[in-house]
């Protein structure tokens, strides 16, 4: 094995004046670094030191082969690690060889330190951790991924997607050489120090050949800087980043170090640019709006809010939505969308610096029907979503934003639009991808003076160009202050059954089957003689399956909990209850979330002239307010609906609860309700069968501190809903749905807390 030693000549003078005594530091390190029987030459060496008895630290750099140094040192224990690169074509490429000294204790005289350097990398965690040490036991290369928060990044393959993709548009890393300084003091470094070429991010990240050492937990690991640009070229506006303890102890609010296998990479998360419109604390808006006066009920989807009572700002369309239809690439990089049905600029739908949220809300099959990604784990998936400003509006169909949006490779996000249908025959196995976006309103405070209601409408399936088809079913708010409820009223934000429906009333269309983000199945405008028959019965993902033969109930639909099995009899079989999904395979919670699924038919031969359909499932809520307060009730509804049995015998099944989602600092509200429900299961007629429940959806709180006990204040309600019963004999008996899930966390650490 080739290797190297350097070898480090350090003389310490000493010189005494009566009592007192001064330690200069006047030493001298030699580095050999000797000749080699393989004639590779080294492109880079970089060495440090740490100085455990008065906590100093210093490093140095070579470029090429042999060099003397001189730089000052002082007594103590003393400890030196070196990296050297070489066979690479630019700066920290290429091979790594690693080596360290035993610790030494330096009192005076000349010591020689020999220091062998080999290409394996593994026995030296100050260096780098093991988890980034790669197969062949060389330094990890590195992705760099740029966010405008860390708030959401929890594994090595994420994007920054949910959490804004950040400002950098390049980037250099430096290894900085620098005279003896506390171990914590950044200060100055030699102008020459160690650094990589400019390193261009089109996208936001990018997957470098660059192999820097990460260190560990300790304060031996090595410093480094990084200057990141926010245009090409290393050009433009530069921010500069020191992580003096190395960027393995880096967990905070600037940057963040996670790993990534198959292959071995250090994945490094820097933070640039503000969150959602100024700092961290932003997450809770800007205040746009202005002040919410509640009084009455709204749906936020049409609703105006004049944000500054007949000021100079105009009426806004609170949160307006439409599904994407097509997306391109803008000169600067950014993502152009097309919108399936124009907006209204008359009425203020979308304006320059709206902030506006993507949200994929059907992906079938599962993995692959919005992108070619070969890592499973950098599929786009349904209930993915993320922020974005409008930065230019060219018509009334097409915008520009601020960032480039998620790669959609597969052109089926633009296969339903080919028809400018959603409703087209999607028989199972067909990939679809259904995105929609919609405006995020931003108030400055919610004021509620008498009980009310905010919604938006349920997301649509049906067929025409109405704005609001293929899109609905989720409600996103910021509120920079705080909400406030009025003693003896309620604010009830969210309906029952505001997410994926059954029986679409926009199109007079009936789907059997539940629907859920797994897809659907649509039996065109006629149905079957007997109704829906041939593996009707099936669950589609989270969809409930419908009744099939003269008596069976419908599946309730599915979420965190699974949908329960509609009643069977002797002449038909109950459809099945949906599937419950799992957040850990393979994506976390805060990354994902979706709407519940809907129930599935009862069976009926004439599906088109009754509406024995299963319930619709809960939407999605995410609302962000700093202060959630007053004497009164915050409702918070994502139930999933109950199963339909009108015009027909058997019952449907329940739709799934949904998803809330709540961040605020503080929380003192006299009552706060959280409910996320399945749907009951109808009860058949006559002889008829009853319908499954539906699941439990998705309750998820995090906060700063809580003034009161938790479960004293908030009320969280994720129970799967109950089963219909029903008189037809001879099979199986429904079942109710499966319970759902509670995520709550309080820390002063999360980085919207003050």
């Amino acid at each position: 094995m080739f290797f190297r030693y350097i070898i480090l000549f350090i003389l310490l003078l000493a010189t005494s004046f009566g009592c007192a005594r001064k330690q200069t530091a006047t030493g001298k390190i030699r580095l050999n670094l000797g000749a080699a029987s393989t004639g590779t030459v080294l492109n880079a060496v970089y060495i440090w030191g740490f100085n455990r008895t008065l906590g100093l630290t210093t490093a140095h750099h070579i470029v090429g082969d042999g060099r003397d140094l001189e730089f000052p040192v002082k007594p103590g224990s003393w400890n030196f690690r070196v990296v050297a690169w070489s066979e690479g074509s630019h700066m920290f490429e290429g091979t790594t060889r690693c080596g360290n000294s035993p610790d030494i204790s330096f009192q005076g005289g000349d010591v020689d330190v020999p220091i062998h350097i080999t290409t394996d990398c593994t026995n030296h965690p100050r260096i780098s951790d093991p988890a980034y040490i790669d197969a062949n036991n060389q330094i990890a290369v590195m992705r760099l991924v740029s966010c405008r928060s860390l708030a959401k990044v929890s594994q090595g393959w994420d994007l920054c997607e949910n959490a804004y993709l950040g400002d950098t548009k390049s980037f250099r890393v430096i290894l900085p050489s620098y005279s003896l300084r506390p171990d914590l003091e950044i200060g100055p470094f030699a102008p020459e120090s160690l650094r990589s070429d400019c390193q261009n991010t089109p996208s936001g990240y990018l997957d470098t050949n660059l192999r820097i050492p990460v260190g560990n937990d300790s304060p031996e690991s090595p410093r480094v800087y990084i200057e990141s640009f926010d245009q090409p070229g290393c050009t433009g506006n530069v921010q500069f980043r020191a992580f003096p303890h190395g960027l393995y102890a880096t967990q905070g609010i600037n940057g963040k170090l996670l790993y990534m296998t198959s292959p071995i990479r250090s994945a490094f998360f820097l933070k640039h640019g503000d969150a959602l419109g100024g700092g961290d604390l932003a997450i809770f808006g800007t205040g746009i709006d202005g002040v919410f006066d509640v009084s009455a009920d709204h749906d936020l989807s049409t609703f105006s809010l004049d944000p500054d009572s007949g000021g100079t700002l105009p009426l806004r369309i609170l949160s307006a939505r439409r599904r994407i239809k097509s997306l391109a690439t803008a000169v600067n990089g950014n993502t152009i969308v097309e919108t399936a049905t124009a907006f209204n600029t008359g009425t203020a739908e979308f304006m320059l610096k709206d902030e506006v949220m993507w949200y994929i809300s059907i992906s079938t099959p599962l993995l692959t029907a919005c992108d070619s990604a070969t890592d499973p784990m950098a599929h786009k998936v349904a209930g993915m979503f993320g922020f974005a400003h409008v930065q230019d509006i060219s018509d009334t169909s097409h915008f520009t934003l601020d960032r480039p949006l998620p790669t959609f490779t597969n052109t089926n996000l633009f296969q339903v639009s080919l028809s400018g249908n959603l409703y087209a025959a999607n028989p199972i196995g067909t990939p679809q991808c259904v995105v929609q976006i919609m405006r995020v309103p931003q108030f400055k405070r919610i004021n509620v003076s008498n009980t009310s209601t905010l919604w938006v409408p349920p997301f649509s399936l049906g067929s025409g160009s109405a704005a609001g088809v293929g899109a609905g079913g989720v409600l996103v708010m910021r509120v920079q202050q705080d909400i406030s409820v009025a003693s003896g009223q309620t604010l009830n934000i969210g309906s029952g059954g505001m997410g994926f429906v059954s029986h679409d009333t926009s199109g007079s269309l009936l789907y059997f089957q539940g629907v859920g983000a797994h897809g659907f199945t649509q039996h065109g405008n006629t149905p079957p003689p007997d109704g829906c028959t041939g593996g009707c019965d099936k669950r589609i993902g989270m969809a409930g399956g419908a009744g099939t033969g003269a008596a069976a109930g419908g599946g309730g639909g599915g979420h965190l909990g699974a949908g329960g099995r509609g009643q069977s009899s002797s002449a038909g079989t109950g459809g099945q209850g949906g599937f419950a999904i799992n957040f850990l395979d393979p994506f976390p919670p805060e990354n994902v979330i979706l709407m519940g699924a809907s129930g599935g038919h009862g069976y009926t031969p004439s599906p088109f002239s009754s509406t024995q359909s299963g319930g619709n499932g809960g939407g999605v809520l995410m609302i962000a307010a700093q202060v959630i307060t007053g004497s009164g009730t915050l409702a918070l509804n994502a139930n999933g609906a109950d199963g339909n049995v009108v015009g027909g015998m058997n019952g449907g099944g329940g739709g799934a609860g949904g998803s809330i989602y709540v961040y605020s600092q503080y929380s003192d509200i006299n009552t706060l309700h959280m409910y996320a429900l399945g749907g009951t299961g109808a009860n058949g007629l006559s002889t008829g069968c009853g319908g499954g429940g539906g699941g439990g959806g998705y309750l998820f709180f995090k906060g700063c501190v809580n003034k009161v006990t938790y479960f004293n204040q908030v009320l969280p309600v994720i129970d799967g809903g109950g089963s219909g019963n029903g008189s037809c004999t001879g099979g199986i008996a429904s079942t109710p749905g499966g319970g759902g899930m509670e995520n709550t966390h309080f820390s002063w650490a999360f980085p919207f807390c003050p």
